[in-house]
């Protein structure tokens, strides 16, 4: 059967202790501190990624609020182009009345100075119309024939009359 050396398992079990004292120093040892320097570069990474994520929210948000500012601008800036560009157009429309009534004015008035000449000359005409036609009614009595000769020389007379009137 087995033979147990006691003197042979001592020297296993030291020669086990001390391997693995060796082993433990030459390997344990770099190998726990590789993985010690992993584990605390990965938490650094993880810590600068959460970092580069907080301030890339800060920033995003900090965009949009520009953006939204820069938008409440534009509309600000559209309102007031639009509102100024209305009172142009009333004050251009208004104006344009005040020149369209001043016009239709000028137009009265010509009518009404041209009307009163027209009066004038009407009176006029028939005034010496009328008293072309009462001398010749007292110089000779008038036959009909002689009527229509007298109404077509006075209309004639008015005919030269109105030219001379308005040269």
């Amino acid at each position: 059967m087995l033979d147990l050396d006691i003197g042979r398992i001592i020297i296993i079990t030291i020669n086990i202790i001390a391997l693995f004292l060796i082993l433990r120093w030459l390997l344990f040892k770099p190998v726990t501190e590789v993985l010690d320097k992993r584990t605390e570069k990965i938490r650094s990474d993880l810590d600068m990624a959460k970092n580069n994520r907080e301030e890339a929210d800060k920033l995003k948000e900090e965009l949009n609020n520009r953006l939204e500012n820069a938008k409440g601008e534009a509309k600000t800036i559209i309102d007031s182009a639009v509102a100024k560009g209305l009172e142009e157009r009333a004050e251009i429309v208004r104006e344009a009345k005040i020149e369209a009534d001043k016009i239709i004015q000028r137009a009265k008035n010509e009518i009404e100075l041209e009307r009163n000449k027209a009066i004038t000359y009407l009176k006029e005409e028939v005034a010496v119309l009328a008293s072309m036609i009462a001398s010749k009614a007292v110089e000779d009595s008038i036959s009909p024939k002689k009527s229509a000769e007298l109404i077509n020389g006075v209309i004639e007379g008015m005919g030269e009359s109105y030219e001379k009137y308005h040269r």
